[in-house]
């Protein structure tokens, strides 16, 4: 697990200090609530804004949370979803517009915690034609935080947290669930000259065994906890493969289903041809956050 830590800043004490003298005589208990809701600056106190944050920071060069939110990832959430002809799968980059165009995380449901109030933010499919939202998120977070290394020594300290979680974590904000999916495969590099080729490919749920997300739940603000799949607690995630001209690819299974007792699903990826490219399998489930990874035919 990595941990964010950043000085407070001025103008975070300032704010938090204007919005106590605006609650006085209750501090104790809306100092924490008016002080999550200070844009940008208490990401790491609640879900959502920590979610957000990994969102917008997302180093598309290697398909994985950067450093911090950077001008360029403003520049590639506005090209990522054009048309291109000469890219895999059709568009200028398959694995960031896979991740731009969709959540930061699922919301499932914990009813033990609470009444939900959660929700999910993130792209929601406008690339390329309205770049506008994706954007307006990317730009509230730059120079906003930035992961940091624990002082030589302290990264030990991590193995008495109890219940800590690697990323992406699985986060409980009153009844919400937040996570995702993983995609992995093994090897993620073949040499043209030794295919056809068999790749394993994995699909496993974030977090552990306390995972209760499920496929097509509506719940939510002002919803009732009710409905087909209230019970169901699972994913149906769907899987799809993308070549280099050149190339042709297929999978075993095309759906894998995940839940909290089988949290991960494996199939076979099968190249084909003679010339060295690249090859795309994506992960996607509705109003979930999409991913992808990477073979490098050599």
């Amino acid at each position: 697990m990595r941990l964010t830590a950043r000085a407070t800043s001025r103008r975070y004490r300032r704010a938090a200090s204007e919005e106590v003298r605006s609650t006085s005589g209750s501090a104790g208990t809306h100092r924490e609530l008016d002080v999550n809701w200070i844009p940008n600056f208490a990401y790491f106190r609640t879900n959502e804004k920590f979610l957000q944050f990994q969102w917008a920071a997302y180093a598309p060069s290697r398909n994985s949370v950067g450093a911090s939110a950077t001008v360029s990832d403003i520049i590639s959430a506005i090209n990522s979803c054009k048309a291109s002809s000469t890219s895999v799968g059709g568009i200028f980059s398959l694995q960031a517009c896979s991740h731009w165009n969709t959540k930061d995380a699922g919301v499932g449901l914990d009813s033990s915690a609470g009444t939900s109030s959660g929700f999910t933010a993130g792209g929601s499919g406008s690339l390329p034609g309205n770049p506008l939202p994706e954007i307006t998120q990317i730009q509230q977070w730059i120079g906003r935080g930035a992961w940091v290394a624990l002082p030589t020594g302290q990264n030990a300290l991590l193995s008495v947290l109890s219940g800590a979680q690697p990323i992406p974590q699985t986060l409980y904000a009153d009844e919400a669930v937040y996570g995702s999916f993983l995609i992995a495969a093994a090897p993620t590099s073949v040499s043209h000259t030794s295919l056809p080729a068999n790749i394993p490919v994995s699909v496993t749920l974030s977090g552990g065994p306390d995972n209760y997300f499920h496929a097509g739940d509506s719940d939510g603000p002002g919803y009732a906890e009710s409905g087909p799949y209230e019970s169901v607690h699972q994913l149906n995630v769907t899987l799809a493969c993308f070549t280099s001209t050149g190339l042709s690819c297929s999978l075993g299974t095309t759906l894998a289903t995940l839940t909290a007792g089988s949290p991960t699903a494996s199939t076979t990826l099968t190249i084909t041809g003679t010339v060295a490219g690249t090859v795309y399998v994506l992960a996607s489930e509705a109003n979930w956050p999409s991913v992808t990874v990477g073979i490098a035919v050599t």
